[in-house]
This record gives C-alpha cells, sequence and structure tokens, in this order.
C-alpha cells in the first residue's frame, strides 16, 4: 500500500494555468527577474549522470575425507582407505557503466511565469479592474488587468489620410474653389491665364500639403509604436488604460491581434489617472493645436459626409461614423506592457 504522507510535508503544488501569449518584451522579463532574484539567469542548465556497477566471487575449496569397512564378498575384512580431495575455483564478473547528459534549456515562458508568481508572493502586482482602484497607481507600479481593446482611433484616421490623399484633397479644393469664382469664360485668354496660375497654386499648395502630412504622420506615431484602449469598469468606475506597444515585441505578426478577444496585460504604469487626456499631447506638431479644434475638424468632416451622402440619395444615414476624438474621453492612465497574453 501506498505510504500516507506525513502532516508536516507540504501539499502536493497544483500546476498553474498556462498562458499564451500575443506580446512580449522579453528584456523587461528577464531584467525584472535578475532584479527580483538578484542573480543573473542561467540560460541552461547542463546535468550529467555516470553509474556503474561490478559484481564478482572468487571461492577456493580443499577437503578431505577418510572410510574404513569391510567387503563381504570376499569372505576376510579389508580395509578401505580413501581419501578425497576436491579443488574449486569460480570467478564471475558483471561490470555495466554508462554517461547520460541532459541540458535544461530556460525559456522566457518559464521567466515571465516566474516574474507573475514572485511579484504576486511578494505582493508587488497590483491588480487593476475600475477607476477607484486605478486612482492609486502612481508611476512606477506593476499592473494586471483584463480587458478588451480598442484601437488607437486617430493612428487609424492618420494610416487613411494619407500623404497622396491629403495632395488629392487639396487639389480638389482649390480647382473648385477656383471654377466657382472665375467669371470670364468666354474669353480664351483669360480662360489660358486662369488655368496656368491656378495650376501654378496647385502645385504649391499640394506640395506643400504632402510635407505636412509626412511631418505630421512621422511625429504622430512611427512605425514601430501602437497605441489601444482598454476600457475597464463601468459606469462612473469606468477608466482606459492606454497601452502603448512596440511592434517588435509582437510574437504574432498580425499586430490587431489584440483586437480579437479578451486578454490579460502585465504593465508597468508611466502616467497616473488623468481625465480627458489629450491624445495629441506626445505630437510636437499637433499638440499645440487645441484639441476643441480638432472636434470641431472632425464636426464639419461628419457634416460634409452626411450632406454627401443625401444629395447622393444612397441613404438617410451617413455611410460610415468617423469615431475621432482628440481626447480620450473620461479617466485614463498609460502603462507600457512587459507582457499580453490569455
Amino acid at each position: 500500500m501506498p505510504r500516507a504522507p506525513k502532516a508536516t510535508e507540504p501539499p502536493e503544488l497544483i500546476p498553474p494555468v498556462p498562458t499564451v501569449t500575443i506580446y512580449q518584451n522579453s528584456d523587461h522579463i528577464s531584467g525584472i527577474l535578475q532584479q527580483l532574484y538578484r542573480q543573473p539567469l542561467a540560460k541552461q542548465d547542463t546535468t550529467e549522470d555516470q553509474s556503474s556497477h561490478e559484481k564478482g566471487a572468487n571461492v577456493r575449496g580443499e577437503g578431505a575425507v577418510e572410510g574404513r569397512g569391510k567387503v563381504g564378498w570376499f569372505g576376510s575384512s579389508a580395509e578401505v582407505g580413501a581419501k578425497l580431495a576436491a579443488t574449486a575455483e569460480a570467478a564471475t564478473k558483471d561490470s555495466r557503466g554508462g554517461k547520460r547528459t541532459s541540458v535544461w534549456e530556460y525559456t522566457h515562458a518559464y521567466y515571465l511565469h516566474a516574474v507573475k508568481e514572485t511579484l504576486r508572493s511578494h505582493g508587488l502586482l497590483k491588480s487593476v479592474s475600475k477607476l477607484s482602484e486605478a486612482q492609486t497607481l502612481r508611476p512606477g507600479d506593476l499592473v494586471e488587468f483584463t480587458t478588451d481593446f480598442e484601437p488607437d482611433q486617430m493612428s487609424a484616421f492618420l494610416d487613411v489620410l494619407t500623404p497622396e490623399l491629403v495632395s488629392a484633397i487639396v487639389r480638389y479644393q482649390i480647382r473648385r474653389n477656383a471654377t466657382e469664382s472665375f467669371d470670364q469664360w468666354g474669353n480664351f485668354e483669360a480662360q489660358q491665364t486662369f488655368f496656368a496660375k491656378t495650376a501654378q497654386r496647385i502645385e504649391a499648395k499640394t506640395e506643400l500639403a504632402e510635407a505636412v502630412a509626412k511631418a505630421v504622420r512621422t511625429d504622430f506615431r512611427s512605425d514601430e509604436t501602437k497605441e489601444f484602449f482598454g476600457r475597464l469598469g463601468d459606469g462612473d468606475e469606468s477608466v482606459t488604460a492606454v497601452t502603448m506597444c512596440d511592434r517588435a515585441h509582437f510574437t504574432v505578426d498580425d499586430t490587431d491581434r489584440i483586437l480579437d478577444g479578451r486578454f490579460t496585460v502585465l504593465a508597468k504604469v508611466v502616467a497616473e489617472v488623468e481625465s480627458n487626456r489629450p491624445i495629441l499631447e506626445r505630437n510636437k506638431i499637433l499638440s499645440a493645436i487645441e484639441p476643441e479644434s480638432i472636434d470641431d475638424l472632425v464636426g464639419k468632416m461628419k457634416a460634409q459626409l452626411e450632406a454627401g451622402v443625401k444629395a447622393a440619395n444612397l441613404t438617410e444615414q451617413p455611410a460610415f461614423d468617423p469615431k475621432l476624438s482628440a481626447r480620450v474621453e473620461g479617466p485614463s492612465f498609460k502603462v507600457i506592457p512587459i507582457a499580453i497574453y490569455v
């Protein structure tokens, strides 16, 4: 029967729920783990097992036996002497030997698990699910939260608003305004002069518009960075976690995979809770524009879109409703993610 465990023996460890990561900054994880334990990381561990077994036996024996007897067949007594001598020698040897080498590799999945468990056990990891919990956060705190993500609408808008599209819009506007103001269509020379001046204006304006569009796109968000908005809590307890991701640390090719489900984030807080945080604050060019001006611009764009759709008798509703805003509506805080997993 199996031996019953003693009262002093620890209970059997329950295996943790495994995670699958879609984003993982391995440098951050390795650095945190080394700081927690104040030791370098062992990337590989080699174990050697050598064993040998020998068994032998060597026996040597010698014996003598004397006996006296009578043989009745011959009608006389006869002395029978016998001496028995025996020598026996036996030797056996069984030898076995071997060497086994095992190489253990520590992956970043193991490091991530070690970091999470160590932070939790020492009370260094704060769980956030609503505004009242987020308001206690300060820059430098380590947090964990689970949320559904939304994309940065302004970045998506700039993805669509390419320099080529800006150039086409400016060209169309200049040509339309010039055509509406010109009233000498029967005068050939005046028309030629008008077309030449209009072409010069279009060339100058579109060049400037393309240059500005390229500068804004480059300054607003580089190709290496994407922001995602995670909504936590409901009603008055609602708060947004602005999660700033580096494209290089996604473990999947599609960086928008983060929008396809509900994920947990292990992160470091870099900015505490602020109400109606301007989205353009990290842009050196657009940060000089008042958020109200952006809201007014977006409102005019939506009004023009609705008017154009209705004029074409397509539908009473606009083709799409761009949810653009110059602010993160309501309270929000900023984090740099260390890992995002499910």
